[in-house]
């Protein structure tokens, strides 16, 4: 029969996972290009929590107290209180292809924390869509006061550059490349040592690093 030749093109940051029913010509990919790609414009998105949940969830319980700009978040048990955000666009304005959507060579994530009693430090999660993550301890401690937490990322980053730098994936994680270019969730937790049964969440931002 008539033989037809296919030439497949990769987007960048694209990924294939198989292909069935073809020989290939040529069974190895070029080396990905090392031109440097202009980075677009940084730029920052937020969620104050002035009006209400803003679609945040907790396991448990998270609830929006009359008049106030925060959310309180309660778990019982010996299991962690943990705040969710909305897993895909226009639900939340941090579900997408981060370096898109932050500009910038990297993102800054920010978060307003206090809780009944001094605890861990706060944990930050970042999933693909809402099926695994990658995970970031922040330097600050749930206290009685308020206290504003942070962690940085690169978009360029291997996973391995990733795990240097202080963020550990999940069993099931995507790639760290994979993981930056379709966030769906932004999840905030009290880390393991120092657990809490409840703690209050304000302001979260992320913004992107020029940098």
């Amino acid at each position: 029969g008539p033989v037809h030749r296919l030439r497949i093109q990769l987007q960048q940051r694209a990924t294939v996972f198989s292909l069935a029913g073809v020989t290939l010509t040529q069974p190895h990919l070029p080396e990905p290009s090392n031109r440097a790609i202009p980075a677009a414009p940084a730029t920052a998105r937020q969620v104050t929590f002035d009006l209400g949940p803003e679609g945040w969830t907790g396991v448990d319980q998270l609830t929006h107290p009359p008049g106030q700009g925060y959310v309180s978040v309660m778990r019982q048990g010996r299991s962690l209180p943990i705040a969710a955000s909305p897993s895909k666009s226009p639900a939340s304005p941090f579900s997408g292809d981060w370096p898109t959507l932050f500009g910038g060579n990297g993102a800054r994530i920010r978060c307003h924390v206090r809780a009944p009693s001094e605890g861990g430090r706060v944990q930050l999660e970042l999933f693909a869509g809402d099926i695994a993550q990658w995970a970031c301890e922040a330097e600050q401690r749930f206290g009685p006061d308020w206290t504003e937490a942070s962690v940085s990322l690169r978009y360029d980053w291997s996973d391995a550059d990733a795990i240097a730098a202080g963020w550990h994936p999940s069993p099931a994680a995507f790639s760290w490349s994979e993981t930056v270019a379709n966030v769906g969730k932004v999840v905030i937790v009290p880390a393991a040592s120092g657990a809490l049964h409840s703690f209050d969440l304000d302001d979260i931002q992320v913004s992107g690093l020029a940098d």
